[in-house]
């Protein structure tokens, strides 16, 4: 971490969004929603109470129930407290315990995305950790709701934009 990202955001830690009035923003969910409300023509939670909040539990619940326990900083502790054979398999581990609770949780929710037919931040959340998924080698095959609605919103050109790989500074190959 350089020490002019430090500046902006002290805990080095990625996402950082600094905004036009030059607040910075970490953290997933509350990047998305500033977005949501800042650009509302571009809605990415539905109307209604009810199916918002189903937006917002599958977010969460990859957010903060799957994606901390297999992240960088984490498997590299892993890998320096009990060695690097370690790293992998726990990361793989706790992909699939928390696609098994998505997976049943997306049942109920899904249409053709995450919750309905509209492509929400439920998605964007999504993507990224199926993403990562792959990369652990989880068999997605065993999680059928996950990977049909990944592949869906994966051709969203919002997610075709922004992929890692797209990204002019991004490595020519991702860390595991």
């Amino acid at each position: 971490m350089t020490a002019d990202f430090l500046l902006i955001n002290p805990n080095g830690a990625i996402p950082v969004l600094v905004t036009p009035s030059k607040q910075i923003l970490t953290q997933s969910l509350a990047i998305l929603e500033w977005i949501e409300e800042s650009y509302p023509q571009n809605a990415t939670l539905p109307p209604g109470p009810e199916p918002r909040a189903a937006v917002r539990a599958i977010a969460l619940a990859i957010l903060s129930g799957i994606q901390p326990l297999q992240n960088l900083c984490v498997l590299n502790k892993i890998s320096a407290d009990h060695g690097e054979a370690f790293k992998m398999p726990w990361g793989k581990f706790w992909i699939e315990d928390g696609f098994a609770g998505l997976e049943v949780l997306l049942q109920q929710h899904s249409g053709k995305y995450c919750v309905g037919d509209t492509f929400t931040l439920a998605d964007m959340c999504l993507v990224p950790q199926v993403y990562n998924a792959l990369r652990f080698d989880v068999d997605v095959g065993k999680y059928p709701t996950i990977f049909r609605i990944y592949a869906l919103a994966n051709q969203h050109p919002a997610v075709v934009s922004s992929r890692p790989e797209a990204m002019v500074d991004a490595p020519k190959e991702l860390p595991k």
